[in-house]
């Protein structure tokens, strides 16, 4: 995680509530078989079906989370242990998957739990459990979550991520609880898995020429570089910026089956996300022109993206410099109707542009 990253977004350092201990874990299950009969425990990579409703644990990862609410990007200061889930409906009726994530009590019948596995294969009596503390975000959700209830129709899959604190011990065998509420069962479905501490993963950061997707939008930055930037003026004429700029240029590309709006806000006053770049985790600022000055390639008014059309675009910034060892470039999708940032990292070598030839001239005539 760079410093630029976290300097740049708004961080909300109370950032979670743990849902509290759980108390007596086995009192829905009480209820709905009377505990009379033990869950089966499977590996990870093994789908389960019960009561029609098939469910698989596709990946875990520990990392640091990145959320948006209300357009605004939050970054959250300490890493989660991320689940990946998969239910698939085998079943011949809708089945409606109800997700927790605002959930602050858990008990083991209506909310997925995570804790320490016994020796051999049998989970743990349900009073001797010491769930992992699940992490309720205050603040949007994270990239994966399902928020609202969704109905999952006959032979479709849905995913969803399940978050809980880094187990204090780096290697471990650990249970994952899968609620009778999350399918037609009565009794969890449990999974065994282990867990090795990893290096928290941050943001996905792309290189240039990649694309980044944000719900079916692409944006992939396709050049950048140290240049005199071309203006053309009304009255003056075709002009040149006095000294080089940093100019990088991008494609964004609508991959979806509506129209989206594109709004370049290259001249966006602060307090407003807008484009950045960052030179050894240091601000570079941001190059605006005078309304009556244009720039050939630069889009300044709003645009429609129709269904698999690409619009190219540029951003202008100050030269980072000859001396610096990184360049990244960050990018607010809320500019394609999105939410989010897209990271690129730049070419760091320095070259410097060549002069144009109206430059070159000194202000009496001869050449410099």
């Amino acid at each position: 995680m760079t410093p630029s990253i976290r300097r740049m977004l708004t961080v909300h350092r109370d950032w979670s509530r743990l849902w509290p201990g759980v108390g007596v874990l086995c009192l829905g299950l009480l209820i709905i078989a009377g505990c009379q009969k033990k869950p089966k425990v499977s590996e990870v990579g093994q789908a389960v079906q019960t009561g029609g409703i098939e469910i698989a644990v596709e990946s875990s990862e520990v990392r640091y989370l990145e959320v948006v609410e209300d357009g605004q990007t939050y970054e959250y200061d300490e890493p989660v242990l991320a689940l990946d889930v998969a239910f698939t409906n085998k079943g011949k009726d809708q089945f409606m998957y109800s997700p927790t994530h605002g959930t602050e009590r858990m008990t083991e019948a209506t909310s997925p739990l995570l804790y320490p596995a016994p020796e051999g294969d049998k989970p743990l009596p349900p009073k001797s459990k010491s769930p992992i503390k699940g992490v309720f975000l205050e603040k949007g959700h994270a990239k994966g979550q399902i928020t609202q209830p969704t109905p999952i129709k006959p032979s479709e899959t849905i995913r969803d991520r399940m978050l809980y604190e880094v187990p204090e011990a780096e290697q471990a065998e650990l249970i994952f609880s899968v609620p009778p509420s999350m399918h037609r069962g009565n009794l969890p479905v449990l999974f065994r898995f282990s867990y090795e501490y990893n290096e928290p993963k941050g943001p996905d950061v792309y290189s240039v020429g990649e694309a980044a997707e944000i719900e079916g939008v692409t944006l992939k930055v396709t050049s950048a570089e140290h240049a005199y930037i071309e203006t053309k003026h009304p009255e003056k004429g075709k002009g040149y910026s006095a000294n080089p700029l940093f100019r990088v240029k991008y494609k964004i590309t609508n991959e979806t089956d509506e129209a989206i709006t594109y709004d370049p806000g290259h001249s966006a006053l602060s307090g407003r996300r807008t484009e950045a770049l960052y030179a050894d985790d240091e601000a570079v600022s941001r190059v605006t022109f005078k309304s009556s000055d244009k720039v050939p390639g630069w889009v300044t008014d709003s645009k429609t993206i129709q269904p698999s059309k690409t619009i190219e675009d540029m951003s202008l910034f100050e030269s980072p410099g000859k001396e610096v060892s990184s360049v990244q470039f960050e990018y607010p999708a809320t500019r394609f109707e999105r939410a989010g940032l897209v990271r690129v990292k730049l070419d760091d070598t320095y070259q410097k542009p060549e002069k144009p030839e109206p430059l070159r001239k000194s202000e009496d005539g001869e050449d410099e």
